[in-house]
């Protein structure tokens, strides 16, 4: 694992056997106002077999006509956190392929194969917002693989990723989380004094929202990804805090204006 984060970051190209890219079908109606395809992808090892191979990359992802998302779409796709802009995701799967061929090599009797799959789609396309979900999925050995969803809502304005701040007042971020409390108390039966030490993982056992929203038309969807709250068997935690839970905290001058009646 340790090699293969190393590698995302160093883009080291390797050969390997099978690679296809395709692009299918229009995904523009509806609300959406910019154009895209869906684009497949798919990479596996050299001894890969109709039903069985030793590690597959596979990825679904839009193919937007317009330059700046589709930069922003390679961003996610290929964890460029450093927006740096010259990251491959076929230079990332060789990598990753290369990483199962040095432990095939290092425990050849070992049957544990890798895979990392994941797939974005768009959730909402407006004129001045569009939304993604992403799932991630990546399984390096072990007793199980980790699969994670993160949220992106992308400003067509500012041409950038917004962020909690972008979208309440100033000075209301408290007011938010204590609502969120509230909420989550409610939906995982607690009560208002039980202590949130004993069962999830907030630090020093005070509430807290995670970074990962994605606006919805029905409020803010936060989403705790495994281990962040909760250990891995509970999967992944969803808090949705309505509109109307927020109209003094919603900045008016954002795009959450418009969600609320």
């Amino acid at each position: 694992m340790k090699n293969f984060i190393l590698n995302l970051f160093l883009g080291v190209l390797l050969l390997t056997a099978c690679n296809r890219v395709s692009k299918v079908g229009a995904e523009n109606t509806g609300n959406d106002t910019s154009s895209y395809k869906m684009v497949s992808f798919y990479k596996t090892s050299t001894e890969c077999k109709q039903d069985t191979c030793g590690a597959i990359v596979k990825a679904s992802y839009p193919d937007f006509e317009s330059p700046e998302l589709q930069k922003f779409v390679n961003q996610i796709i290929t964890n460029d956190i450093a927006n740096r802009g010259n990251l491959k995701l076929e230079t990332l799967a060789d990598s990753f392929i290369n990483d199962f061929m040095k432990f095939k090599k290092d425990y050849p009797e070992s049957v544990a194969g890798y895979q990392w799959i994941q797939t974005l789609k768009v959730d909402d396309n407006r004129s001045k917002l569009i939304t993604f979900t992403h799932d991630n999925y990546s399984f390096t050995g072990g007793a199980h693989g980790l699969g994670t969803i993160s949220y992106f809502n992308y400003s067509k304005e500012q041409n950038r990723a917004l962020k909690l701040d972008d979208l309440i007042k100033q000075g209301q971020y408290n007011n938010l989380v204590k609502v969120g409390e509230e909420i989550f108390r409610k939906d995982e039966k607690l009560s208002p004094e039980q202590s949130l030490e004993e069962n999830y993982f907030f630090e020093n056992g005070q509430f807290g929202l995670p970074n990962n929203f994605l606006i919805t038309d029905k409020g803010l969807l936060f989403t705790y990804n495994p281990y962040e709250i909760k250990a891995y068997a509970y999967g992944t935690t969803d808090l949705l805090i309505p509109y109307d839970r927020m109209k003094e905290i919603i900045n008016p001058g954002s795009v959450l204006a418009t969600y609320v009646k």
